[in-house]
Order: C-alpha cells, then structure tokens, then sequence
C-alpha cells in the first residue's frame, strides 16, 4: 500500500510542474504575438508609404510639376518618361495598389519588398514599380519598372 503523505507530496510537485509550464507556455504565446504584431503593423505602416509614392508621383505629374516624390531614394529619367506617357490616362483617373513581393521572372530577381501598381485609366496598362524600403533613409529605392497588362 502507498503511503499517503508521499503520495500527496508527489501530487503537489506535480501540480506545482503544471503550473509553471502553464505560465510558460503564456508567456511564449504573449511574446509570439507581440512579435506578430508588430511585424504586421510594420509592414502595414511600410505598405502605406508606397502607395502614399505612388499618390505624390501621380499628383506631381497631374499638376505638370517635376516628377518627384518624398518617399523615393532617386526618381530616374526613364520611369519620368513612362509617368509622362501616360500623363493624359493618369489626369481622367487613376488607381494605386501595392503588393508584397517581387514580379517573377524576367522582370524581377526576388531583391524588391513591393509592387507599386499605378494605373490611368481603364484602356492604359499600368506601370509597375519594383520598390525595396530603405530603414536607414525612410524612404523606398526604386529597383525598376515595367508596363503591365
């Protein structure tokens, strides 16, 4: 037969194990989501600065100002070229989207954080932007772009 105090000793150890791989189990639960959260407010907050570039180098070519943007490293000659082709599909109207990620092969090589999708309206194609966020600068490098479909 099994001594009882030995047994209640044994069942209070136990118990105390219990709760404090609980109270482990929380924690890591609490700093994982805390992590999560603040990678995806980061990336919202990061998302939200794209899409305000893509406003501001519409709004500039809108208003005939010199094509520039608060938000970009450098602005090159030829992506102010496309912005001016497409100037008069831009003034009717416009939309800017933004996506994680880099295009696929052969006009992205995997090195851009978003796609900045600016387009005119419904008959032009959009222009697409190859962005990659700068923590340093606070402001996005743009890698390249291309026409879309």
């Amino acid at each position: 037969m099994a001594n009882p105090v030995i047994s209640k000793e044994l069942k209070r150890m136990v118990r105390k194990k219990a709760f404090i791989i609980g109270l482990i189990v929380l924690a890591i639960i609490f700093c994982l989501g805390l992590i999560i959260y603040r990678y995806m407010t980061k990336s919202s907050k990061t998302k939200d600065l794209a899409l305000a570039l893509g406003n501001e180098l519409i709004a500039s070519l809108k208003n005939g100002e010199n094509i520039s943007s608060a938000y970009a490293v450098y602005i090159g000659e030829d992506l102010r070229s496309a912005l001016n082709t497409k100037r008069y599909s831009f003034i009717k109207g416009y939309t800017v989207d933004c996506y994680p990620g880099d295009a696929s092969y052969p006009f992205g090589d995997g090195k851009a954080q978003y796609q900045l999708i600016m387009k005119g309206d419904n008959k032009a194609k959009p222009i697409i932007l190859r962005l990659k966020y700068d923590n340093d600068l606070k402001k996005f490098h743009i890698l390249g772009f291309y026409t879309g479909n």
